[in-house]
């Protein structure tokens, strides 16, 4: 918003150059603003080339009076950021009519990037949202404001949110995570009407390469449950519903003894990535595996799982069990609609992910799997 005004505001005092056809000939025109008029001179005046009246142009913009010294100083700090920020990107230096926009906006102007990330932050915890988020949320937003220092928050720009992402040497994805993180606090601040304009959006996405999901082989998947039946058979309520039942593996641990019911698997609320009520269908191969000792939850988890895959000897990719039940669903013959359903996403993000992964006889191995 603050771009726009400020742009309107340029077509009224910006000097500049006009075509005109008179009498078939093509001339260019300067009006000459009355404040820069001297008596007896017309307001408009004609030139042949539009090189010569953009000259013209400029000698009577150079002409405005910049403000004074003592002018300046009685300025507050956020109105003179404001004029600076003027200044830097449009070109002018009209102190008054920028501070004219400016006035009553003077709250958002004091605002830092500091003040906003923490006020941001504030709310999304009140708000209800995981301590696990907001941590992140944190800590993307406490890397912005410390780059930003004390610059008010409706003076930062794209170019300011660029710098900041190039000053560090994460990955595309974690740019990107980031960026997001950093356009959420702005468009909070937009709704709360603390500020009118979301330099994020003026910033070119980073490109994340596509990078192809990482499965457990049908023999790494015997070598793992095998591990687990012979040192820790409870911690199978934790591998087994992501590996077999497609849950994501926070949901897994926050699952509870109770939620294994009558042939199905029901969650809820904080239990899950979106807040809603999930139930998973328990289907054969997943059902035996819960017979042989499995418990839903449990604590430790990191710990105990870790231990079993020391045991086991299988290598550990990103996400590697609920990608392979994702893989294995689709490879044994599953609709896209089912194994959607089962694992709450979308048959767009499992075409593009896990379709042809593995082979139909891969797929038929790792459903017979029995203890």
């Amino acid at each position: 918003m603050w771009h726009g005004l400020l742009m309107k505001f340029t077509r009224f005092t910006k000097i500049t150059s006009h075509e005109s056809n008179v009498r078939g000939d093509i001339l260019w025109y300067v009006c000459t603003p009355k404040d820069l008029l001297v008596d007896g001179e017309s307001r408009r005046r004609f030139f042949k080339s539009k090189k010569e009246a953009d000259a013209h142009a400029r000698k009577l913009t150079a002409k405005r009076q910049s403000p004074s010294e003592s002018d300046w100083q009685s300025r507050t700090p956020s109105e003179r950021a404001y004029v600076l920020l003027a200044i830097k990107e449009y070109g002018f230096d009209w102190l008054e009519e920028a501070i004219r926009l400016h006035r009553g906006k003077e709250v958002e102007s004091k605002k830092t990037a500091k003040d906003l990330a923490a006020e941001c932050v504030e709310s999304k915890r009140q708000a209800g949202i995981r301590p696990n988020s907001v941590a992140s949320l944190r800590c993307s937003l406490d890397s912005f404001a410390n780059a930003m220092k004390f610059k008010p928050a409706s003076a930062i720009t794209a170019k300011d949110v660029e710098t900041w992402m190039l000053s560090y040497d994460w990955k595309p994805k974690t740019k990107l995570g980031r960026l997001k993180d950093v356009s959420s606090m702005f468009a909070w601040a937009q709704r709360r009407g603390d500020l009118t304009n979301n330099p994020c959006l003026g910033v070119t996405p980073p490109r994340v390469p596509f990078k192809d999901v990482a499965v457990l082989s049908v023999d790494d998947v015997q070598k793992l449950l095998a591990a687990c039946l012979k040192i820790d058979a409870p911690l199978l309520g934790y591998v087994c519903p992501i590996l077999f039942g497609g849950l994501r593996e926070a949901e897994s641990r926050r699952a509870k003894p109770e939620d294994f019911n009558d042939g199905m698997i029901t969650l809820s609320g904080d239990q899950l990535k979106l807040n809603e009520r999930r139930v998973v269908p328990i289907n054969e191969t997943l059902a035996a595996w819960m017979k042989a000792g499995a418990i839903l939850g449990g604590t430790n988890i990191t710990k105990r799982l870790a231990a079993v895959r020391t045991l086991s000897g299988v290598p550990w990719p990103s996400n590697c069990l609920r990608h392979s039940f994702c893989s294995y669903a689709l490879g044994g013959g599953m609709s896209f609609e089912d194994v959607a359903r089962a694992a709450n996403n979308s048959p767009a993000m499992l075409n593009k992910h896990y379709l042809g992964v593995v082979t139909r006889a891969e797929a038929e191995r790792f459903w017979a799997l029995r203890p």
